[in-house]
This record gives structure tokens, C-alpha cells and sequence, in this order.
């Protein structure tokens, strides 16, 4: 902060640069407490399953390669959505952070000039943008949930019927009647760490939301102060 220009700090509103080191810097914190700790061990489990199903059912290995591109495709368009939404709802709560004390700092010329409606006019707007971006980001998670358990199922359906077709098929799909609850076993735990990440999603993504005004913050150029060298003179 000792080495930031001058322009920044006439071209930023403070409740924003406070909002820096408080709010976003916070969102940071539960990143690496809960986001990122949650999904390395969801990715571990994933991993370890997929190795199993792959040497236990060809058949089911053909469904899941298939499956698995579109989840992460889907995977990666809820990642980008919910980034951008994150970023306004990051947006509009430093603008509530810097409309409250200004508002309070000038109080009286507020009232000495009638703005009180004005006043209250801004503040519900950028309490409007906040909820509105928070609300799509909030809906973007509930819907991710539903979309794999049906993908799930979809899966299961499959494996279901494959195996119900004769002898050729258990045997592509590694299933009869004994081993096909194991294998649905298998599906459901696939299926749960994907749906634990897509529940992550939110909370990472306000976290990057954070790191993206933070790290705009830290590129900010520094002050250079001109240091003037002259000639010594005797007085």
C-alpha cells in the first residue's frame, strides 16, 4: 500500500479497495480450508474407481468413456458461469462496501440537499446486482446436482439392459445376476465424488472471483518517486 500511485487510489472507490483485503481475501481463506482439500480427495476417489470398473467391465468401461467427456464438458460450462457470476456479486458488494461510509461522511449534506431517496435508491440497486448475481450462481449449483443423477441413472439403465440381452453381452459387460449389484455399487460411488465437485463449484469459484480482484490489485503499477541528483553545493 506504501508503494501504490496515487491515480489508483483517486480512480477506485475505497469501499472497493477495502473490500480487497477483507472480503475477497476472506473467500481465499475457505478456499484452501474446504474447496480445495474436498476436491483433491474427490478426484482421488474417482480415480481409484474408475480403475477398478475398467478392469472388472469392458462394457460399462465403453459407457463411462463416453459419459465422462460430456460431464466435464458440462463440468467446465458451469465453471465459467458461475466464475462470471461470482465476479459480479464480488463487484456489486464492494460498491455496498464504499456506498455506506460515504453515505454516512456525508450525512448531512445528504439531508441538507434531499437526497435521501437518491441515497436509498443506490444502495437497493447494488443490493439488487449482489442478489441477482448470488441467485444465478445459487442456481447454477442446485441444477448440476440433478443433471448428474440422471446421468447416473442413465447409466445404470444402460448397464441393466446390456446385461439382460444373453451371454455375450454379461460377458462384454462383466455382469450376471450376482455381480450386477456390485457393479451398480460401483456407478453410484463414481457418481458421488461428481457430484460432491459440482457442489464445490460455487464455493471455488467465489474464491477465484476473490484471487481475480486481488491478483488486479497486486499488478497494479508501483510509485516510483523521482529521486533528483544534483551537484553538491557549499553554503
Amino acid at each position: 500500500m506504501n508503494t501504490i500511485t496515487t491515480g489508483y487510489l483517486t480512480n477506485h472507490e475505497s469501499g472497493a479497495i477495502a473490500s480487497v483485503f477483507v472480503n475477497d481475501a476472506d473467500t481465499i481463506n475457505s478456499l484452501y480450508n474446504e474447496g480445495v482439500v474436498g476436491m483433491i480427495a474427490d478426484l482421488f476417489q474417482l480415480i481409484g474407481l474408475l480403475f477398478v470398473v475398467f478392469i472388472r467391465s469392458t462394457g460399462l468401461d465403453f459407457i463411462i468413456l463416453i459419459v465422462m467427456p460430456l460431464i466435464l464438458v458440462m463440468t467446465r460450462h458451469f465453471q465459467k458461469a458461475s466464475l462470471a457470476s461470482q465476479k459480479q456479486n464480488r463487484a456489486a458488494i464492494a460498491k455496498v462496501n464504499h456506498h455506506i461510509p460515504e453515505t454516512l461522511r456525508v450525512l448531512s449534506m445528504i439531508h441538507i440537499f434531499e437526497k435521501e431517496d437518491y441515497m436509498e435508491d443506490k444502495y437497493d440497486q447494488y443490493i439488487e446486482e449482489s442478489y441477482r448475481a448470488q441467485n444465478k450462481s445459487n442456481w447454477l449449483d442446485s441444477v448440476y446436482s440433478p443433471i448428474i443423477l440422471t446421468i447416473k441413472a442413465v447409466v445404470i439403465g444402460l448397464l441393466m439392459i446390456g446385461a439382460a440381452q444373453g451371454q455375450k453381452m454379461q460377458t462384454f459387460f462383466g455382469s450376471n445376476a450376482g455381480s450386477a449389484v456390485a457393479l451398480i455399487a460401483y456407478v453410484r460411488q463414481i457418481f458421488t465424488p461428481l457430484e460432491s465437485i459440482g457442489m464445490e463449484i460455487q464455493s471455488i469459484q467465489d474464491a477465484m472471483a476473490g484471487m481475480s480482484r486481488i491478483q488486479d490489485f497486486l499488478n497494479e503499477a508501483d510509485s516510483k518517486p523521482d529521486i533528483c541528483q544534483g551537484e553538491e553545493h557549499d553554503f
